[in-house]
């Protein structure tokens, strides 16, 4: 993985992360995984087959994927492409918190309905003949370019271009049942929560910890956890554990 630019929130949190992976040419590979944060992939080269929960997608260059938090996915081919022996991915993971922050009660976020007001049945590859999708890659790639140069400012560029990315899915690519979703409450409280989860998640904590540190009544705490994350919270940890797992395995 390259990491090229990571934003954290005032408890440590990272809340947004753009990095390119590579991998090499495979087949029949299944490593499902799933994510605590929302997924935009751009295939900057290479092709293959993207199998997810909604059914399985051939990839070509230029192709955008998108994943909700906790929703299996898997690259389980990656096909030799002239002398490319190899695939590689811009991908921008940011969490619920960075999208739909304590302000954004004072604004519209109807865009995630994309995540969590979904048509059935939904395609995770964004329609490649869209008109708008040359677009949708040059405002990714715009992302990617802010991130890089770091210029004044630049976080409110990317917040706006990420914006900008997921109005454009609302409006051209009918994948949502366009419900207006509620707002959600208590995301300083959850983020808290959530600080308290990745200093201990290797560790026997209860959720009369996690409630304590969220100073949330436990009641409260699920359904709220629940509403923003689209998971619970055992599922949380477990996700940070495997991917610990995963990290370890490969490093040592």
């Amino acid at each position: 993985m390259e990491l090229i630019n990571e934003i954290f929130d005032n408890c440590n949190n990272s809340i947004f992360k753009i990095f390119i992976s590579t991998a090499a040419a495979r087949k029949g590979v299944v490593r499902q995984h799933r994510h605590t944060e929302f997924e935009l992939s751009l295939i900057l080269s290479g092709k293959g087959i993207y199998k997810t929960e909604n059914g399985n997608f051939d990839i070509q260059e230029n192709d955008i994927f998108l994943y909700s938090t906790n929703e299996y996915h898997c690259i389980t081919d990656i096909f030799p492409d002239g002398d490319k022996l190899y695939m590689k991915l811009l991908n921008i993971h940011f969490s619920p918190s960075y999208i739909m922050g304590t302000d954004s009660l004072n604004r519209n976020t109807e865009y995630m309905n994309i995540f969590f007001s979904r048509k059935t049945p939904f395609e995770n590859r964004i329609d490649r003949t869209n008109i708008y999708n040359p677009k949708l890659r040059e405002l990714i790639l715009s992302i990617k370019s802010e991130c890089e140069n770091k210029d004044p400012c630049y976080e409110t560029i990317v917040f706006a271009r990420l914006t900008e990315i997921l109005t454009l899915l609302l409006r051209h690519y009918n994948l949502t049942e366009n419900r207006n979703i509620k707002p959600l409450c208590h995301i300083d409280n959850i983020s808290s929560a959530i600080t308290y989860i990745n200093e201990h998640y290797n560790e026997n904590i209860t959720l009369n910890d996690i409630t304590k540190a969220a100073h949330m009544h436990k009641t409260t705490f699920i359904a709220n956890f629940k509403a923003i994350y689209n998971m619970t919270t055992w599922d949380y940890i477990n996700i940070k554990r495997i991917e610990d797992s995963l990290t370890l395995l490969k490093g040592t």
